[in-house]
């Protein structure tokens, strides 16, 4: 049987192969749906199998796993659908009949408890994102400090999360705030001074995956392919 980033580049020539990739991520994408609005409809679940095939289509094995790679696909395909959603929504009170603008305040009170309910669970998240870094002698300023400011430092810490993310052993080590510096910059071919510069930066990536912190790592990946 193969692989899964093998059969993504099947599935590629393959509609048998793509159904069996689609069928593979339907738990995964029901998870996001759920993630994202809080409860399941087709037009989303749908939308998540779509993301499957764009997924395929511009899946670049050297630059990682299928699942990161969708996982990111997909996430962006939700908040496009979500926010579509929100802007064929809008239409003016005053032209709705009673019935229909009781029931558009409602499904708005509605839209904007859910948006009360992910700034908390993002407030949250950071909150515990910063006591784990703190237990590590870390701020939030410090990994400010330390993020890289410059496209290519940036794509070399992205391939250097990317490794963590793939070698366990790697991951570990960094989350308990020893960066393997020349282990990584080996792997990387990059300076080691490149890697020790930016090691604060490393460890809060490495925390973050570690912890699957979702809102943070969408901050770190999400200028992935464009640059």
């Amino acid at each position: 049987m193969p692989g899964t980033n093998e059969l993504a580049l099947q599935a590629r020539y393959s509609p048998e192969a793509m159904e069996r990739l689609k069928h593979q991520y339907q738990p995964l994408i029901a998870a996001r749906v759920m993630l994202h609005i809080g409860f399941r409809r087709p037009e989303y679940i749908e939308a998540g199998r779509e993301a499957v095939e764009e997924a395929v289509m511009s899946f670049a094995p050297e630059k990682g796993s299928f699942t990161t790679h969708l996982r990111q696909v997909l996430k962006f395909r939700l908040i496009d659908l979500r926010r579509k959603e929100r802007v064929d929504k809008v239409v003016p009170v005053s032209s709705l009949s009673e019935e229909h603008r009781a029931r558009a305040v409602g499904e708005a009170s509605l839209s904007a408890h859910r948006e009360e309910e992910e700034i908390l669970r993002r407030r949250e998240e950071i909150e515990l994102f910063r006591s784990d870094l703190l237990s590590l002698g870390l701020s939030l300023n410090d990994v400010a400090a330390a993020s890289p400011k410059h496209a290519e430092t940036r794509r070399v810490c992205r391939r250097a999360c990317r490794m963590m993310r793939v070698n366990p052993d790697l991951m570990a080590k960094a989350a308990r705030g020893r960066v393997p510096v020349n282990e990584l910059s080996a792997l990387l071919d990059v300076s080691p001074k490149t890697i020790e510069r930016h090691r604060k930066y490393l460890v809060a990536c490495a925390v973050a995956l570690a912890g699957d912190y979702q809102c943070i790592l969408y901050y770190i990946f999400s200028g992935e392919g464009a640059e």
